[in-house]
Formats: structure tokens, C-alpha cells, sequence
């Protein structure tokens, strides 16, 4: 179901974005305004009002933090043009915090019609090969030492191949995404949870992150058209795929970073729950680490009680007896 975040006003985490370009005045930070929503006992019960009545709070927030913005279609708003035919140079000018608030910095928000997502739900690390048919069907999880990774792998390495092949839509100017991470889908959730996994450790147990950073920084094979390349997990290769992005500042090839986190690929996926025989990832903090390890020791130690009975087990993975044996037994 959906997730509450209690305290998370819009307004505040703009303005905490605000305050980050005013300290990194060489940066750009756009942000894509999507699926605005609210309470219907405040708006109303028809969806079209409440959203109505969103997007224009979204816009009253913006302007009193003087924040630069285009809404949906692309159409010219505030002080602003339409994207067709921005450079990087425009983007630039037209995200620049100076008047509008006295400090450097760029920051624009725009709204998720200016942007061809490219998104592809079935790009999941986890899965199905045929969802529609799981029993019959070779269950695959994206980690190096889970059950087939190489299918979700090579599946997202051709997508991404495919949106860079293709390019800008020269109709429209949308800006336009490579969506180099793992969707994230019902079937997914499912067996994901099986392994105990997360969004973030599945980008680790995977290296795909690690990968993209390979494909950019090698000039025989990185894509030649990119434009916001968007990744999970910026911490894991985050500031080398930064760099591989922009040839100019990278050097050295990929085989001179090696990778900081080490998995043996011959040790199954669920042995994370038993114990000393998983070698934890070399995290770059020690908080870090010590937050994995423990949300790993409260997952091992719940593990046979999470569910209420066998039939919440049998609910939530249907006839994949091989996988609910895993959940229960590590």
C-alpha cells in the first residue's frame, strides 16, 4: 500500500533544495512535478479538482520562494520560455536564482508533460520471465548471486541502448529520460521481498550502477545521445558516473575504480539471513553499514514471524513453493 510521510511539506524540501544551490552555484537541479494530489475532505471527492488545486499550490510555493518553473505542456510560465530548443547555456540563464532571490544558484521545476520518461514497468530486478503465467514460469532477481540475473540485466542494458539510439523527440523538445535503474512493479515487490531486499540493495547486489559507469567511461562503448540520465542509489558510483558523463573531467579508464563493494557470486542470495557466512558490503560509512547490518539482524530474527500464519505466506507468493520455503527457512 501507499507510504505516509508525516512532516514532508513541499515547501520545506524546496527550500533545503534552494539552500544547496546557493552553496553549489556550479550545479543545475531540475525537479519534475508529477502525480500531484490531496485531501479530499479539503478538496473534494472529484480527482480532477484536487489535483487542479494542487498543481496550483505547487505554483504558489514556487513563486514565494522564487523558484523559476514551466507547467505541464510546456507552455511559457512565470519568466519563463518553452523548452524547444534550450541549451544547456538556456537552462542556465533561465534557471538562475539571482534575481529572484540575491544569491547564485539554478534551480527549475517542471512539470512531468515536458518530459518523455521512457519508462518501461516490466524492466524490473525481480520477476517472471512470463508474469501472466509465474507457475509455469523461471523466476529471475537481478543480484549477481541470485537465480538467472543476467535476463533483467541484459534486458535494461538493450533498453537503454535503445532510448540513447533514438534520441530527442525534434517535435515536441520534451526533454527526455534513460531510466538506468530497476522499475519497480507488483511481481517485483513480491519477490523482492522474498529476499528481503530494497530498492537500494537491489542497485548494489546487482552492479548496475557499476555497469553504467563502465558503459560511459569506455569511449568505445558509452551512448553517444544522453540526456538525463537517471539512476537509484547515487551513492553507490553516483560521483563516477558524474564524471564518466562529462569526458572533459573523467580520467583514466573504469578498471582503475575498482569497485567497493565486493560480493562473492557463489554465495546464494538468502544467506544474508544466516549469519557470519555473508561477507557485509565495504560501505562508504560506518553508519551506513552499521544501519544495514542492523536492519539485517531485525529481518533474521523476525523471519519466521513476520506473517501472521502459512496463509499470509500462501497470499503473498502464491504457488512459488520454492520461494516461500526461502522466506521461511533463509
Amino acid at each position: 500500500g501507499a507510504v505516509v510521510i508525516k512532516e514532508a511539506f513541499f515547501g520545506k524540501m524546496m527550500e533545503e533544495m534552494v539552500e544547496w544551490a546557493h552553496e553549489n552555484t556550479d550545479e543545475l537541479v531540475v525537479a519534475e512535478v508529477f502525480g500531484c494530489n490531496g485531501d479530499p475532505d479539503v478538496y473534494g471527492p472529484n480527482a480532477t479538482d484536487i489535483s487542479d488545486a494542487c498543481f496550483n499550490q505547487t505554483v504558489l510555493e514556487l513563486e514565494q520562494l522564487g523558484i523559476p518553473y514551466i507547467r505541464e505542456g510546456c507552455e511559457a510560465k512565470s519568466y519563463q520560455d518553452g523548452l524547444k530548443g534550450w541549451t544547456y547555456k538556456t537552462a542556465l540563464e533561465k534557471s538562475n536564482l539571482l534575481d529572484s532571490t540575491g544569491k547564485a544558484g539554478h534551480v527549475i521545476v517542471i512539470w512531468s508533460g515536458c518530459f518523455d520518461s521512457n519508462y518501461d514497468g516490466s524492466l524490473a530486478c525481480s520477476g517472471y520471465e512470463y508474469e501472466s503465467r509465474p507457475e509455469v514460469s523461471t523466476r529471475y532477481i537481478c543480484h549477481l548471486n541470485g537465480q538467472n540475473p543476467t535476463y533483467p540485466s541484459t534486458r535494461t542494458m538493450a533498453d537503454l541502448d535503445r532510448v540513447s539510439s533514438q534520441g530527442p523527440n525534434m517535435t515536441s523538445g520534451n526533454l527526455w529520460q534513460m531510466q538506468a535503474l530497476w522499475q519497480v512493479s507488483e511481481v517485483a515487490v513480491v519477490v523482492g521481498t522474498g529476499y528481503f531486499s530494497s530498492i537500494l540493495y537491489d542497485i548494489q547486489q546487482s552492479r548496475l550502477n557499476r555497469a553504467s559507469f563502465e558503459r560511459l567511461a569506455d569511449p568505445d562503448t558509452r551512448w553517444k545521445q544522453v540526456n538525463l540520465f537517471e539512476v537509484d542509489n547515487v551513492c553507490d558510483h553516483g560521483n563516477l558516473i558524474h564524471q564518466a558523463l562529462f569526458p572533459s573531467t573523467f580520467e583514466g579508464v573504469a578498471a582503475d575504480y575498482p569497485d567497493p563493494i565486493v560480493i562473492d557470486p557463489t554465495t546464494p542470495a538468502q544467506s544474508i539471513l544466516d549469519g557470519d557466512s555473508f561477507d557485509y558490503p565495504d560501505f562508504q560509512t560506518e553508519a551506513t553499514g552499521r544501519r544495514f547490518k542492523d536492519s539485517i539482524e531485525i529481518r533474521r530474527r523476525h523471519r519466521n514471524t513476520r506473517w501472521g500464519n502459512t496463509n499470509d505466506i500462501r497470499d503473498l507468493f502464491g504457488n512459488d513453493d520454492d520461494l516461500k520455503s526461502e522466506y521461511l527457512t533463509g
